[in-house]
């Protein structure tokens, strides 16, 4: 009988593990297929792949440098 509550209390255990390691990946996941828009030349694209620039006290999402760049110029001109 002891050894049956045993088993039982770590298949629980070992369940738990797994969902609690599990979880993460799937904000992961889910944070991947964000898209965001390009304020420069408006294309849209995942969020993990963004260039990112704090201009004129905003974080901006870019697809590329040159973007960035192009858009940094045109809205803090020298």
């Amino acid at each position: 009988m002891r050894l049956a509550i045993l088993i039982l209390i770590l298949i629980a255990v070992i369940s738990l593990v797994r969902w609690y390691l599990q979880a993460p990946r799937k904000e992961a996941e889910a944070l991947s297929t964000e898209m965001v828009q390009d304020p420069n030349c408006e294309t849209y694209f995942p969020v993990t792949e963004a260039v990112t620039a704090t201009i004129a006290g905003r974080e901006h999402f870019f697809c590329s440098e040159r973007c960035a760049n192009e858009y940094r110029n045109k809205h803090n001109p020298v």
